[in-house]
């Protein structure tokens, strides 16, 4: 399935721009600029929507077993960890948690893991 290969590249690259921007976004300190906001969460929401895509696309061509659905949803989890811990810290009315700060700072590498991991795990399903 080559779209589905594409839209992982796709997925990959957003990834490591979503972690770029963030990088960047970490660097310029609060009050943080609205603009490299903006374009932090609307990559990171671009990542987790090709992502899902191309998940719905090979769920269409093949069944998914019980390890593909733990993975699936374990990585949807990882994302969506990611964004609630990404806003609480752009709130601009209140300092962040360490451990919230700690967690947006190593979710992003266990994402990475378990993403890649369990699009590995679908690709060889194909």
């Amino acid at each position: 399935m080559k779209t589905f290969d594409s839209k992982l590249i796709v997925t990959g690259i957003l990834f490591l721009l979503t972690i770029i921007s963030g990088v960047w976004l970490s660097k310029t300190g609060k009050p943080y600029k609205m603009g490299i906001v903006t374009a932090h969460k609307l990559i990171s929401i671009a990542t987790l929507v090709v992502a899902a895509l191309a998940v719905f696309q090979i769920q269409k061509g093949i069944a998914l077993n019980a390890v593909s659905i733990i993975l699936i949803c374990v990585s949807a989890l990882l994302f969506i960890a990611l964004i609630v811990s990404g806003g609480m810290l752009t709130r601009p009315d209140t300092e962040p948690l360490q451990p919230v700060l700690f967690l947006h700072k190593v979710l992003p590498v266990i994402t990475l893991l378990v993403s890649a991991f369990t699009f590995y795990h679908l690709k060889k399903l194909l």
